[in-house]
């Protein structure tokens, strides 16, 4: 398996296929998890925060997503950075896209 860090858009839109692909394969058929929903809100998303989707690959077939942003914070002097699945407002909080089958290799891969 390998892993490959998206963070162009032109990249994140190469992946269309393949992802609309996977989430045919996936359980859960939320249209959160869709690239019709996440590729735009990606990219407006990056306005805010640092992102990139990671994708696992298995040959050549996508066999799992993360997208991963970096929010920076401060206090007392202290910044920090915390990495997290995308949350925004009322945007349910999303996830490793991925099937069951292979959820704990492509974790494990990430």
């Amino acid at each position: 398996m390998r892993i490959r860090e998206i963070d162009s858009d032109a990249e994140l839109e190469s992946l269309r296929p393949a992802w609309w692909k996977l989430s045919g394969e996936i359980e859960d058929d939320s249209p959160y998890l869709t690239p019709a929903f996440l590729i735009p809100w990606i990219r407006h998303s990056r306005r805010r925060y640092a992102g990139r989707v990671l994708a696992a690959w298995q040959e050549n077939d996508l066999v799992g997503l993360a997208p991963l942003f970096d929010r920076s914070h401060g206090k007392q002097g202290m910044r920090f950075v915390i990495r997290t699945f995308p949350i925004h407002g009322t945007t349910p909080p999303l996830d490793m896209i991925c099937t069951r089958q292979r959820r704990a290799e492509v974790m494990e891969a990430f």
